[in-house]
């Protein structure tokens, strides 16, 4: 059976968008699609915050799919990065698309992507299989 092997995705999906993530090894994907916002903020701080209940040594973001993101989203993404690193944990971050990542430009929050190809990008993979 393809996929038997890889632990089960964890999805939580919300009216505008929603969280995947996935644990394999001591790597946590996390994919983030739609909006994150004041509105769905708490719901994928939950899923980040559960993802890495089993201290992963490298956190994988992908923002790939996401469509929309306010100062919520910001705050959220900017603690998490500061709490992860500060636990010795590496986190990278897919960037999102032109619309999206125009906030990170004008804000000065660019620094958080990797802009490498997104190698992490399982969760969204398996979804168009």
């Amino acid at each position: 059976m393809p996929g038997a092997d890889r632990p089960p995705e964890r999805r939580v999906e919300y009216p505008c968008g929603s969280v995947g993530t996935r644990s394999q090894g001591d790597v946590t994907h996390v994919l983030v699609s739609g909006d994150l916002d004041m509105l769905t903020a708490a719901r994928v701080r939950l899923a980040i915050e559960g993802a890495c209940k089993g201290t992963p040594t490298r956190v994988a973001l992908d923002l790939s799919e996401l469509e929309f993101i306010d100062s919520h989203g910001l705050e959220l993404l900017v603690t998490t990065h500061r709490n992860l690193t500060a636990d010795g944990c590496s986190l990278s971050v897919t960037p999102p698309s032109d619309g999206a990542r125009r906030v990170f430009t004008l804000t000065g929050l660019d620094w958080l992507f990797d802009d490498e190809p997104a190698a992490d990008t399982a969760l969204a993979a398996d979804r168009e299989a």
